[in-house]
This record gives C-alpha cells, structure tokens and sequence, in this order.
C-alpha cells in the first residue's frame, strides 16, 4: 500500500476511510521521462480540460492554460482535485456533457 497522502479537500472521514487502501504509489518517472507516440491517431479524438476550482492548485495551471491555447473545450467544476469522489454526480454529468459535445 501507498504512503497516505490525501489532499486536504478529503475531509470527510468515511470517504477517507474508503479512498485510502485502495491508493496505491505513484511512479515518479511518470513526471520525468517523456512519453513518445504518434499524435496523428489522435488528431479525430475529441479534446477537453477540466478544471477544479475550490480549491484551486497553482500547480496545474501550466495545464490549463497549455489547453486554452491548444483550443480545447475548458471546463471548470466548483470541487477539489479528486472531483469524482466529492462530487461524483456533477463530474459524471460534465464528463456526459463533453462526450456528447454539449
């Protein structure tokens, strides 16, 4: 099992409680070695950002702005990083929303 390290927008217990044996580490060469393939085959693939905004991370703002200029659809959603566990239904309904392209 991972060393917990939960963000600070889990603050509900039983949800900690849920989230925490099922964490598992994170390779730190995901964040070093550069990813290579071949972009044509996702030229057709339909491309969004969402991003959380309560509480915003500054960390992550290279990415957004990175999609803005790319063009792609940007979306926010009121919720803290792990959107999908704190507000499962809203971020399910977005993730809809971009499927469909409304």
């Amino acid at each position: 099992q991972a060393d917990v390290v939960l963000f600070d927008a889990l603050t509900d217990p039983a949800l900690r409680d849920r989230v925490a044996p099922r964490l598992t580490d994170f390779p730190v060469r995901c964040q070093t070695d550069p990813v290579e393939f071949d972009p044509a085959p996702l030229a057709g693939v339909r491309t969004a950002y969402v991003r959380h905004t309560d509480p915003p991370l500054a960390s992550l703002d290279r990415f957004h702005e990175r999609a803005v200029a790319e063009g792609w659809r940007v979306e926010d959603l009121a919720t803290g990083h792990d959107m999908m566990l704190v507000a499962p239904r809203e971020t399910a309904d977005l993730i809809e929303r971009i499927a469909l392209g409304t």
